[in-house]
């Protein structure tokens, strides 16, 4: 079967140039605008309701709040509200072009989710030992460590859902398309780095943690596995999948061997 005989109107083809400036906007809400919005709202919260709080109570609301995970999935869901609004015709024909397609289109799509799962998690399972061997994984240290304090179904809800379909609508959807339309192997090389600096930025520009580019290879591996999927299939639904399932396994990985 012939691989443009999958069609899917999200995809780069169908990208309409005047949806450029709506990329650029929640690309700029993803990173700077909602993050510090929701950061300087929460603190300022925190510290008005504090002072109604026994010191026991408010140093359990400060330490909820200070959680990665939950002002992740704040954030998170705060964007993917904000991209409903922006894009949701488009949304709404990804997800209903998964269920329309011709069942033979569906069924190759389904192989190749399955074939780049395989060949995504082979390369963590290559790259992530050699580079841990001499670098600590902030991003992954403070999941770990969280996954054991914050509440199981918050921890599943941020990791293993919303962010997920936040990362792959930022990344695929408005970054990767327009720049698929300029030049397809310059979309796969920067959408691949934007998505490893995604995971270590705040350590590399808060902490001074320079190692941190040298740990995000991995992610920008499995961002490039991303992008590949996301051409193969012409339907972000997919990488969506892929993404989730690789979270899904460190997860469980992590809940069934601590170590």
């Amino acid at each position: 079967m012939e691989e443009k005989e999958i069609i899917a109107t999200d995809f780069a083809e169908y990208y309409e140039k005047s949806m450029w400036k709506k990329s650029v906007l929640l690309f700029a809400a993803d990173q700077i605008i909602v993050p510090f919005t929701v950061v300087f709202v929460l603190k300022l919260l925190v510290e008005i309701i504090g002072l109604f709080l026994l010191p026991p109570a408010k140093a359990a609301m400060d330490a909820f709040f200070d959680a990665e995970v939950i002002r992740s999935l704040i954030i998170d869901t705060a964007i993917l509200i904000l991209a409903i609004k922006i894009f949701n015709e488009s949304l709404c024909s990804t997800i209903q072009s998964l269920f329309t397609e011709k069942s033979e289109i569906r069924k190759k799509q389904f192989e190749y989710l399955y074939i780049v799962f395989l060949l995504s998690n082979f390369t963590d399972i290559l790259l992530n030992p050699i580079i841990n061997s001499f670098f600590v994984n902030q991003n992954e240290a403070i999941l770990n460590a969280e996954q054991l304090t914050v509440n199981p179904m918050l921890y599943v809800l941020c990791v293993v859902i919303i962010g997920p379909v936040v990362e792959e609508i930022v990344c695929r959807f408005t970054l990767f398309r327009p720049l698929y339309l300029w030049n397809k192997w310059a979309a796969h090389l920067i959408t691949a780095v934007v998505f490893g600096l995604l995971h270590v930025l705040p350590y590399v520009i808060l902490d001074g943690a320079w190692e941190q580019l040298v740990v995000m290879l991995p992610y920008c591996v499995t961002g490039l596995w991303l992008s590949v999927l996301y051409v193969k299939t012409k339907n972000l639904c997919f990488p969506i999948m892929l993404h989730m399932s690789n979270n899904i396994v460190a997860v469980a990985l992590y809940y069934l061997f601590p170590s």
